[in-house]
């Protein structure tokens, strides 16, 4: 079977995810994890309590996405499980930006519309969703909330009115059962921008999230905006289409804390320069949700060109493997979809050389099965990514030639010739420079 199944009692897994030892790669290690624990999450969500209707399946998924992520953090939280999350949340925003799509809680009529209510929507969004409450509402309430709704429906059935009701008793606040309501029942991303209004004082304006050239209805939701600046952290539940907020502390504005809000931001330029310039050092969670509005900022036409290149440069150094990652990945896509031309082609490649290849020898790199096995887990998967874009978009030839000696030891019959975390990378080497004869691929 694939995947895995929360049957009442006997989860059951695919080999791949149970049969891993010490040497297994970081995510490997980062897949048991979150998906043991979000199986074991479906003995409550799911099973204990079991949604109403099909149209309410999404909360189960949901529910036990977030909670496979933050349990298989606490669990390992050298692996960085917990950054999976809102990765696949700000993934999932790439669909949910589109003015085709559908919204996470929908009518289901037919059985033949089941399975669309397992995707990207579901379990990246609808994770990223309830993180968002979580976050707001903070660790005791929102427990406090799921006991109540747990203790209220146990071994029945429950709405997502339910589920969100129970969240607004436990904290008190009747406006998050239809603030969270308009995230579930509307598909879109919500825009939040922020203008300076004074000394401290910023107004912030929400929208709907479109590309350039794209429009879409007017939207409104009820955003739980966690903003941070300095050590200052501060959450305000925005109901209205615009307000002024006065946010304490100093320094630079961070306007998705945590990178837990399931919304875009849109900063004046010279905010945007500030925020930039911090990339190395926020944390991964902000980091993520900086680079994921930076680049929907371009792709709406406002953010530049040399803002793109500078926040490649800066976020690269961010400690946090899957902020690093994505540092170059929307310049890396333009390059795969060939938006690129010959000339700015080479000008990525360069840039890309010249940011991780100091990266790389840093860390230092040996192909054959277990050389890094006692590196602490987030610095493997770094290296993992270090080489996959050294060999392919930094077109590294040495590194290449590398790999592809490490893949043909491994066909010859020696075990140890290549470590399995860096199989795609050495299996594309050597079929672009063995089998293929190619100079680059």
């Amino acid at each position: 079977m694939p995947g895995a199944m929360e049957n009442a009692g006997a989860d059951l897994y695919e080999d791949s995810l149970l049969a891993l030892d010490d040497k297994a790669s970081t995510a490997q290690k980062r897949n048991f994890g979150m998906v043991v624990a979000h199986e074991l999450a479906h003995q409550w969500f799911g099973d204990m309590v079991s949604p109403a209707w099909w149209d309410d399946i999404w909360l189960n998924e949901s529910f036990a996405n977030w909670m496979g992520f933050r349990i298989g953090n606490e669990w390992r939280p050298d692996l960085n499980i917990g950054a999976g999350a809102l990765e696949e949340g700000f993934a999932a925003m790439g669909t949910d930006a589109l003015l085709a799509g559908r919204p996470i809680h929908q009518p289901i009529a037919r059985n033949s519309q089941i399975d669309a209510a397992f995707d990207t929507i579901t379990y990246g969004k609808g994770g990223h969703v309830v993180s968002m409450i979580a976050a707001f509402m903070g660790d005791t309430k929102f427990r406090d909330g799921v006991r109540g709704y747990m203790a209220k429906h146990k071994y029945g059935n429950a709405s997502t009115a339910d589920f969100f009701g129970a969240m607004a008793d436990a904290a008190g606040d009747p406006r998050i059962l239809p603030a969270m309501q308009s995230f579930t029942d509307q598909q879109g991303v919500p825009l939040v921008t922020f203008a300076p209004a004074g000394q401290g004082k910023w107004t912030v304006t929400q929208s709907r999230y479109v590309r350039l050239g794209t429009k879409a209805p007017a939207q409104t939701w009820g955003i739980p905006l966690c903003l941070r600046q300095g050590d200052a952290r501060l959450c305000q539940l925005l109901v209205d289409q615009s307000a002024t907020i006065a946010v304490p502390g100093s320094g630079v504005l961070m306007p998705n804390a945590g990178g837990t809000g399931y919304y875009r931001f849109e900063l004046p330029a010279a905010q945007w320069d500030s925020l930039i310039a911090q990339g190395s050092t926020l944390p991964g969670g902000e980091a993520l949700a900086a680079i994921d509005s930076l680049e929907a900022s371009f792709m709406a036409g406002r953010a530049t060109p040399a803002q793109m290149v500078a926040a490649a440069r800066s976020f690269a150094a961010n400690p946090d493997s899957y902020a690093s990652d994505g540092a170059t990945s929307q310049l890396e896509s333009f390059d795969d979809r060939g938006l690129l031309t010959p000339a700015a082609h080479d000008g990525l490649r360069r840039l890309v050389s010249e940011v991780r290849g100091p990266q790389l020898a840093k860390l230092g790199f040996d192909p054959r099965a277990g050389a890094h096995a006692t590196d602490d887990p987030d610095q493997q998967q770094r290296r993992v990514a270090l080489v996959a874009e050294m060999a392919g978009t930094a077109e590294d030839a040495a590194l290449n030639a590398r790999l592809a000696k490490a893949a043909d030891g491994l066909l010859a019959g020696d075990a140890g010739a290549l470590d399995p975390a860096f199989y795609n990378s050495a299996f594309k080497a050597w079929l672009c420079r063995v089998a293929w004869k190619a100079p680059r691929c």
